[in-house]
């Protein structure tokens, strides 16, 4: 059971975007201390944007159920929670806010298509909820590629959007930002063959 589930609900994340923002730490080119270390690959910008992006829409949820629930301290911590390490002024961290909400709202819908897709493959390749006979799993259908160039697109897009709101010189603070502070924590791990 174990081996049809991992693989489907691994492709399942990657395809969709799905999954906890922090796999680990990650030696990257400006933070590596000694050549001998492999270096990881670089991670794609659309992984990056991606993970502030739905980390910002969710603290900021998480923050309006404390508000609903009397718990102004953990709201303010929760709505706070990147806002105070970057030192953002309340202009640009509420368009941050915005245009986070914004794309995490075009990517539910993305996501639901493609897990209607998924589902239906699953179904098709794996009618009795098990492994194939040679273990392997079936390549993403091209609705399922289009879908995910559509998830990146969206993401590419905020970030362009927070680049033009914003303005050069936020943006590159931002970039140092996620530079410094998430992207360390992101592990990339090769699947299959």
């Amino acid at each position: 059971m174990n081996r049809i589930l991992l693989p489907i609900v691994v492709l399942t994340m990657v395809l969709i975007a799905l999954g906890v923002s922090t796999l680990g730490r990650q030696q990257t080119p400006e933070t590596s201390t000694t050549s001998a270390q492999p270096q990881q690959p670089s991670i794609p910008e659309h992984v990056v944007y991606g993970m502030f992006l739905r980390d910002l829409d969710t603290f900021n949820q998480k923050a309006e159920a404390a508000a609903r629930n009397g718990d102004a301290r953990s709201s303010e911590t929760w709505r706070d929670f990147y806002k105070g390490r970057a030192g953002w002024s309340d202009e640009e961290f509420r368009v941050l806010n915005l245009i986070a909400a914004d794309c995490q709202r075009q990517l539910k819908v993305i996501n639901a298509k493609a897990q209607k897709v998924i589902d239906a493959r699953r179904k098709l390749y794996f009618p009795d909820n098990k492994v194939r006979p040679d273990g392997k799993m079936p390549p993403p259908s091209p609705e399922l590629q289009q879908l995910q160039a559509e998830h990146d697109a969206v993401i590419l897009a905020a970030r362009d959007q927070i680049r033009l709101t914003l303005g050069e010189q936020s943006f590159q603070r931002l970039q140092e930002f996620l530079k410094r502070t998430l992207v360390p924590t992101i592990t990339v791990t090769k699947l299959g063959n």
